[in-house]
């Protein structure tokens, strides 16, 4: 039950992350909750196989970190490198063109 809760909030992360950080333009939409759903299962479950109780504060406080921190790399970094190489490609066919 509590994993369902953690997908929720894996993907209300990964909503207010698309809004917060620019560049959300150059992703899709589901991208992002996608991400958030997926980084809090997977630390979720990591963290439950460790041996960390559903009911303790760190599994929670843990997998919330961690899901904002994946949400907010992936949000930075994505952005920076599409755009560099769409004009990387961009002088390509400039001088392919000439």
């Amino acid at each position: 039950m509590e994993l369902i809760f953690v997908v929720l909030i894996g993907l209300v992360i990964g909503l207010i992350v698309r809004y917060a950080v620019p560049g959300r333009q150059t992703y899709g939409f589901g991208v992002q909750l996608a991400l958030g759903a997926a980084a809090s299962a997977a630390v979720w479950v990591l963290l439950t196989v460790a041996g960390m109780k559903w009911d303790g504060f760190w599994i929670w406080a843990i997998t919330i970190a961690a899901t904002i921190v994946a949400c907010v790399l992936y949000a930075v970094i994505v952005p920076r490198r599409r755009t560099l190489r769409t004009e990387q490609r961009y002088h390509e066919l400039l001088r392919a063109a000439v």
